[in-house]
């Protein structure tokens, strides 16, 4: 009974997630999906035509469900958005379980004071605040994130596959069979955390994580988990192994200088810069769990100079030590909760720093905790109420549900307004741009959609901001020149290509753009050659291969003009 009540709530989780996040069926590609997706499309292939798609990169999971993406949509976004939409989901899904068999354990050993409808109560609304939360739209909604989503589903799997091995070993029979649902259990422990690992490498905390459930509200001391279930945490640790193969290990001790990968070092800052920014980071990451109109698709240091961030990151760094120091020394299980955030958090803020200083997707997995403390302490405050008198608690437990329906509510509604914001990314750079006028970035990418919608003037101006801080950025080049070819300056154009060739070599919009301005001057052979280039790099792209034809015919090669024509754009 209990176990098809636990299972229908979060089939409930699963159905919200799915009808709140509706809206993002309409967004398109934004930021790195440009480049990720449409920009590398030549590298995203169906997993069963090639064995490149599972070594490109250190996510070959998320390479693979790009690839089926491909397969079955080409660059059609709702696809994307579709998978994105049922990883969440399944993962809100997976955290209203989570919580319920960790509330079961803990009921178990005696550590928490709770009826069973309390604890289902409490884990549902672990879930929807965590799911519903408009932060999550930066893992969610933002298609190449689901790197974030994908490894946190896997992850959340992995502590309820630990929950199912530590129930059976407990089991007061001990028999053959008993024995091999342990294992099966155990098997998939690995399984899920190896998967979470190949989703997104710095789920690498995920065997630490797992080790601190076990110890905190499983088990409920080190020893006690070491003696029922050590080779399987030794099984867990070995997991870690896979980094290697994934190039994590080696990337460990290189230097990032954008946004290329993790090192030890990052261009233009030191240790103890990067290691302040951090401290900051987390304040921002906090405040916007409070307050989601700070979040923005292109965090950067300047967003970090708020005195608040400072202080509000200090104070959560110093309580999460200072809870967790506590709980050790009284064995209590809400020590679970700081270590919890401490350890998915940490990969993406301090041994595996970034050259992006915050992302907001990186408070995916870190936000179920925090969630968690919320819940907990509202739990606790109502059955405190109780001790006094019936009456008390009965009223503390309706003011909580009631505000339990005004936040759940309040975090579908402004997650419902975010997912609108993905449709227009003019308006997500609009963001980024009022609150950081001089931001390089923001102001070459929405300079890009304008000129899509033909609004030549206002990308000038913002290209004009651009230059005055990053003259040399390849990209604002690249935009610069297509500027320069609508008003007819071809050549003026093909220089400021040239200039960004080197750093935009693989990119279809430069070979394109470069072909039509050799065009223009007078030399389609030659511009033959950069659209068969374009089309190499952007195959579903039909006007390259246009533009490529015509080239050749008025080379005078008709056959391989017809040949252009003729061939499919998949390739």
């Amino acid at each position: 009974m209990h176990t098809w009540r636990g299972l229908i709530l979060a089939a409930a989780v699963w159905i919200v997630v799915l009808l709140t996040w509706r809206a993002a069926l309409k967004a398109d590609f934004v930021f790195d999906d440009v480049v990720r997706i449409m920009g590398e499309e030549r590298l995203i292939v169906a997993p069963w035509d090639s064995w490149r798609a599972m070594v490109a990169g250190q996510r070959p999971l998320v390479q693979l469900s790009l690839g089926m993406n491909h397969y079955l949509g080409g660059l059609d976004p709702r696809g994307y958005h579709a998978f994105n939409m049922l990883v969440h989901a399944t993962a809100a899904a997976m955290a209203c379980l989570v919580a319920l068999c960790c509330i079961q354990c803990l009921r178990i050993r005696k550590s928490v004071q709770m009826t069973q409808n309390a604890a289902y109560f409490c884990a549902f609304s672990i879930a929807l605040l965590w799911s519903l939360h408009p932060l999550q739209t930066a893992a969610a909604t933002y298609v190449i994130q689901r790197a974030e989503s994908m490894a946190g589903l896997f992850t959340l799997t992995a502590v309820l596959c630990l929950c199912g091995a530590a129930r059976w070993s407990h089991a007061p029979v001990a028999c053959a069979r008993q024995r091999v649902r342990v294992a099966a259990w155990g098997v998939a422990v690995v399984g899920c955390c190896l998967l979470a690992m190949a989703a997104k490498p710095t789920a690498a905390s995920t065997p630490a994580l797992l080790l601190a459930i076990d110890v905190f509200v499983v088990a409920g001391s080190f020893r006690a988990a070491l003696r029922a279930r050590w080779f399987l945490h030794a099984a867990l640790w070995a997991t870690t192994l896979v980094l290697i193969p994934l190039g994590v290990v080696r990337g460990l001790f290189a230097s990032a200088a954008g946004n290329a990968g993790a090192g030890l070092r990052v261009a233009k800052m030191t240790p103890w810069d990067y290691a302040c920014l951090q401290v900051r980071a987390v304040g921002l990451y906090m405040g916007e769990v409070v307050c989601p109109w700070l979040m923005s698709i292109d965090h950067g240091p300047e967003e970090l100079v708020a005195n608040w961030t400072v202080v509000v990151g200090a104070a959560t760094l110093t309580a999460i030590a200072v809870i967790a120091a506590f709980a050790v020394v009284r064995g209590a299980w809400w020590g679970i909760l700081p270590i919890f955030f401490a350890l998915a958090l940490a990969p993406t803020s301090s041994f595996v720093p970034l050259a992006d200083v915050a992302a907001d997707h990186r408070m995916y997995l870190p936000l179920y905790a925090v969630m968690a403390a919320a819940v907990a302490i509202s739990a606790a405050m109502c059955s405190r109420a109780r001790r006094h008198s019936v009456a008390a608690g009965t009223r503390a437990s309706v003011v909580m549900m009631a505000l339990l329906l005004i936040v759940v509510a309040a975090e579908a509604f402004a997650t419902s307004l975010r997912n609108q914001e993905y449709a227009d990314p003019l308006v997500l750079w609009g963001q980024v741009i009022e609150r950081r006028p001089t931001h390089v970035r923001a102001r070459i990418n929405r300079a890009g959609i304008l000129m899509q919608l033909g609004r030549d003037d206002e990308a000038q101006a913002d290209l004009d901001v651009a230059a005055e801080w990053r003259p040399q950025d390849p990209l604002l080049r690249l935009h610069w020149g297509i500027l320069e070819l609508h008003r007819g300056h071809a050549a003026a154009a093909l220089e400021l290509f040239t200039l960004a060739a080197p750093s935009l070599r693989h990119s279809a919009t430069l070979h394109g753009a470069t072909g039509e301005a050799l065009r223009v001057l007078g030399q389609p052979c030659v511009a033959a050659e950069s659209f068969q280039r374009a089309v190499e790099l952007s195959p579903s792209e039909p006007r390259w291969r246009i533009l490529q034809a015509s080239s050749r015919a008025e080379c005078g090669d008709n056959d391989a003009a017809a040949g252009s024509l003729s061939e499919s754009p998949r390739q």
